[in-house]
C-alpha cells in the first residue's frame, strides 16, 4: 500500500524478508483506478525497516526508468472499526498482472498470536490467496483499515488475519513517517 506521494510503501514484513534474500525487490504500481487498470509503473524497493512481531515493513520505492511519476496515497482510516463491516483485501497473486480482490466481513478487534511470532489484531471471513500478503484491507468506501498478514489454515480455514491501521500508523510514526501532511478519512465515516 502506498502511504504517501513521496514513495513510502507499507506491506507485510514476511513479504520483504523472504524475497530480499533471493532477488532485488520491485513492485508494480497501477494507475489510480484499480478497477480498470490500464498501465503499471515499475518501482525498485529500497531501505526497508520491519517488525517481525507485527509482520509489518515500511520501505521506500523509486521509479525504474523515465517519465512522470505520480503516486496516489491510500486513504487511511485513523481508527479501526469496532463493529462488523464488509471488507475487501486486494493483492497480486501468482504472476498475474491484474489485482485479485476478495471480500468478506470483519470479525472484530480480537488479538491473536500465531506460533511464528506474528501478532494479528483482527480476523475476516474471507478466503485469500498466497501473494495477497501485505495488501490493504479496505471498507466499501475505500478506506484502509488494516494490512492483510496471514491466511487461516486448519481450524481457521476460511479466515484471514491482519494488523489494524491504528497499529500500522504507530509503526509508521515509529519509523519516522509523518502522516500529518496527507489526507486521512474522517473518523465518523463508519
Amino acid at each position: 500500500m502506498i502511504v504517501d506521494a513521496r514513495g513510502t510503501l507499507l506491506t507485510a514484513a514476511h513479504v520483504v524478508a523472504e524475497h530480499q534474500l533471493y532477488c532485488d525487490l520491485t513492485v508494480l504500481v497501477p494507475d489510480n483506478d484499480w478497477s480498470r487498470t490500464r498501465s503499471f509503473r515499475a518501482y525498485s524497493v529500497r531501505d526497508c525497516s520491519h517488525s517481525v512481531e507485527l509482520d509489518l515493513a515500511v520501505c521506500h520505492i523509486l521509479p525504474i526508468g523515465r517519465g512522470p511519476t505520480t503516486l496516489q496515497p491510500a486513504i487511511l482510516r485513523p481508527n479501526f472499526p469496532r463493529i462488523a463491516v464488509s471488507v475487501t483485501v486486494t493483492g497480486f497473486t501468482g504472476w498475474g498482472l491484474s489485482p485479485t480482490s476478495r471480500s468478506g466481513l470483519l470479525r472484530g478487534g480480537n488479538f491473536f498470536r500465531k506460533q511464528e511470532d506474528c501478532y494479528c489484531d483482527f480476523s475476516m471471513t474471507l478466503i485469500a490467496f498466497e501473494g495477497m500478503s501485505g495488501g490493504p484491507v479496505t471498507t466499501v468506501d475505500g478506506q484502509v483499515i488494516g494490512i492483510f498478514t496471514a491466511l487461516g489454515t486448519g481450524k481457521f480455514r476460511g479466515l484471514a488475519f491482519g494488523i489494524s491501521i491504528e497499529r500500522a500508523i504507530g509503526f509508521l510514526r515509529h519509523h519516522g513517517v509523518s502522516l500529518d501532511d496527507r489526507e486521512t478519512a474522517t473518523p465518523g465515516a463508519l
